[in-house]
């Protein structure tokens, strides 16, 4: 393998490791909310808050709007899940 390669490669990996800790960040401030939520009684799940913050992603990006779509049902089913928690 070359070093471009490697170099790059390293790169990406610095850049997955900082996803990864804004993810973590992403949780813990969405356990907040589901914990809020369910002191106020409201319900986990709010499916136009969730559609209303993927329009606006699709809108912000240059990406693939059925990648940006899935991924952030992703990230929501996994804040869901931990909310219930």
């Amino acid at each position: 393998m070359n070093d471009k390669i490697r170099f790059l490669r390293k790169d990406v990996g610095t850049i997955d490791k900082e996803l990864l800790n804004l993810l973590e960040k992403r949780f813990e401030i969405t356990q907040k909310i589901g914990k809020d939520k369910k002191e106020k009684g409201f319900p986990i799940e709010d499916i136009s808050k969730e559609k209303e913050i993927i329009d606006g992603k699709i809108k912000d990006t240059h990406l693939n709007s059925k990648f940006i779509e899935e991924l952030f049902k992703t990230i929501f089913r996994e804040s869901k899940r931990r909310q219930e928690d």
